[in-house]
């Protein structure tokens, strides 16, 4: 589960992360904002994800878009709030099977 806290130097997030294996790489996708990266192993994935996300969170500050960005992959403002206003899309089942008919 995702979970976000505001601490006296700023906000601390802890997303989930999804690992895929691609080959010889691991995927790693950051559903709550829709960031995707890769490492040759699960640990490379992860810390990959840890980075991107950052970098990422981090230039939406400085730009002064992270709410705009925030809101438009889904987090939900909550005004009552005294921690950080915004909480993430819940992932609901990482692994659904979906079946797919392709007239190939």
């Amino acid at each position: 589960m995702d979970t976000i806290r505001k601490t006296g130097i700023g906000v601390d997030f802890n997303l989930g992360v999804v690992l895929i294996r691609e080959g010889a790489n691991i995927a790693a996708w950051v559903p709550a904002l829709d960031l995707t990266t890769h490492g040759d192993s699960e640990e490379d994935a992860v810390r990959a994800a840890q980075e991107a996300a950052k970098a990422f969170l981090d230039e939406l500050a400085e730009m002064g878009t992270l709410e705009d960005v925030l809101l438009d992959l889904g987090w939900q403002k909550d005004g009552e709030s005294e921690s950080f206003p915004y909480t993430p899309p819940e992932v609901i089942h990482a692994v659904r099977s979906v079946h797919v008919q392709c007239h190939a």
